[in-house]
């Protein structure tokens, strides 16, 4: 059997029946991939930054720049 995406060859223990999807899974290094490009790359303290800095740009600066100067761009 060959992975739907990238045409490799499945081993016998790669071959998986997807019931949600009604078809195979893709091959390993094909499932790998996917859950890369989903994966969230930024850690909780970044984020932190990120949504504070949103805040700051749409209610305007209520309080002191308390964030790590590191993120700043």
């Amino acid at each position: 059997m060959r992975c739907a995406i990238c045409d490799a060859t499945l081993n016998p223990s790669e071959i998986a029946y997807n019931h949600d999807h009604d078809e195979f899974e893709p091959c390993g290094t094909c499932l790998e991939a996917i859950a890369n490009v989903f994966e969230d790359h930024l850690d909780e303290d970044e984020v932190r930054v990120i949504v504070e800095r949103d805040e700051r740009e749409m209610f305007g600066d209520t309080e002191e720049d308390n964030y790590d100067e590191e993120y700043d761009e």
